[in-house]
């Protein structure tokens, strides 16, 4: 357990450091990157190198602002940088090390639905932002493929969880000491933090940190270890209080849902007095700090169903925007409307409803947004990779249950399968509300579902293993 923190500790210092320096020097920064790669490589090639490539990129997720943009021709931020260097290192010792590349059934599925991107970017007509987003896309489903491949162990996928909710808080602290420098204005609620990230978007950050909250809130419930609670307290009441001081009402309304459906997942392992008590004392520690138009923005809610015509214009904006966008998907439902193209063809008279709202704008939730840019194939192949996920999390949940498995220490991989059953939901939730098809914390938690399954199929006897699952 010590050596495992210590090197999670280790691991994040480095990308945080690396980060910074980014930000202060990015020659300097891309000097130091590679010389701790071909030191990495000289230690356990060709391993750890695309392992850490990986952690890399998914930490970078909340920090993006951080190396955002590096003076290199087309390999112009960090996370390209770190994702090409990981990707290519792991071909290549592949290819040298006559090393088996990992895809199994997602990852036929995941390289289907980059098919279908391809197809609806030949069939479509063309934007400035369509091949830009076909290859948000491609590179989602090699980053899916990347982590697959370098998620090999227990340790690994518990590294990764300390990597989203340790950059998740440098993201959160940095933007509430620094306000003026990474926050933006946004309407009538103020203020809106926004952290470490680039994208002039409250909500998607608010997105972020409640994949952070909800695996630290997780961990608070099942662990064992009092250091680890007692450590995990301020920095839930951290993340909570950044995920309030974006005025995301959507994320707010996730996170409640979300937690829950971890209460009841619990329900037969955690003492319900306990599970308040943890409850209460994060309530009671941020509750004084949250500003009051937090409170005014959450019970503008009720409003949207009254009769005297005063709807949130943001709300009116996602009912507008997921209308428009199955509109313009019903005209063209097999191939949709091609990668990118919502925003232009959002214009046009013939599906503006809201044309006093804004000039132009992007699809409001992840379901209607998919169908539009990649047609209903695409769709029911994203779908498909979804259910293969929460059916691979319930075979190793059920795998416990199976005669003769209980010999194998159930601890660590049946919590991690009902923690990522726990964040899969709550991205199905949060993708009412936004498009998150394109965030790779999305692929990196139905890549992490595929290894999790793996591993346990590992695990087990071959009797038991080659048995079916039912789940």
């Amino acid at each position: 357990m010590s050596q495992g923190l210590l090197v999670n500790l280790v691991l994040m210092v480095g990308v945080v450091a690396f980060a910074l320096l980014t930000c202060l020097a990015p020659s300097m920064a891309v000097v130091a990157g590679m010389a701790s790669i071909v030191f990495a490589a000289t230690v356990r090639w060709p391993d750890y190198v695309p392992k850490w490539g990986f952690y890399a990129i998914v930490g970078l997720v909340p920090l993006s602002a951080i190396g955002g943009h590096l003076p290199i021709p087309v390999v112009n931020s960090l996370t390209k940088l770190m994702f090409l260097l990981a990707f290519g290192w792991l071909l290549i010792g592949g290819i040298l090390g006559n090393r088996r590349f990992v895809v199994g059934p997602q990852g036929l599925a995941a390289m289907a639905f980059a098919g279908t991107s391809v197809l609806a970017y030949i069939y479509c007509e063309k934007t400035e932002a369509t091949f830009p987003v076909l290859m948000r896309f491609l590179n989602h489903v090699l980053l899916f493929l990347l982590a697959v491949n370098v998620l090999k162990t227990k340790r690994d996928i518990a590294i990764l969880f300390g990597v989203i909710v340790i950059t998740c808080l440098v993201s959160a602290v940095g933007g509430i000491l620094s306000p003026n420098l990474w926050s933006h204005e946004h309407g009538t609620a103020g203020e809106r933090l926004a952290g470490w990230t680039l994208q002039d978007d409250a909500p998607t950050f608010g997105f972020f940190l409640l994949m952070g909250i909800l695996i630290s809130f997780y961990y608070l419930l099942v662990t064992r270890l009092a250091w680890l609670r007692v450590a995990l307290l301020p920095v839930i009441g951290i993340l909570v209080y950044a995920m309030v001081s974006t005025y995301a009402r959507s994320t707010f309304i996730v996170l409640v849902a979300a937690v829950g459906f971890t209460l009841f997942k619990l329900r037969k392992r955690i003492p319900v007095v306990f599970a308040l008590l943890c409850l209460c004392v994060i309530t009671l520690a941020v509750a004084p700090l949250i500003p009051r138009a937090f409170y005014s923005r959450i019970t503008s809610i009720g409003r949207q169903f009254d009769s005297e015509g005063r709807r949130d214009p943001t709300v009116q904006w996602r009912i507008d925007s997921a209308r428009i966008g199955f509109d313009m998907f019903m005209q063209s439902p097999l191939m949709g409307r091609g990668p990118g193209n919502f925003p232009e063809e959002y214009l046009s008279r013939e599906f503006r409803y809201d044309r006093a709202y804004r000039p132009k704008s992007v699809v409001g939730n992840t379901y209607v947004s998919v169908l539009y840019q990649v047609g209903f194939l695409g769709f029911a192949i994203l779908t498909l990779l979804m259910f293969m996920a929460w059916r691979d999390l319930r075979a190793v949940k059920a795998s416990y249950t199976v005669e003769g498995a209980g010999v194998w220490p159930p601890a660590f991989l049946n919590d991690a399968a009902i923690l990522l059953q726990i964040l899969l939901v709550a991205l199905l939730m949060f993708s009412l509300f936004g498009a998150i098809e394109k965030e790779k914390y999305l692929w990196a938690v139905l890549a992490t579902a595929a290894v999790l399954a793996r591993i346990r199929r590992e695990e087990l006897p071959p009797a038991i293993s080659a048995k079916p699952v039912e789940g």
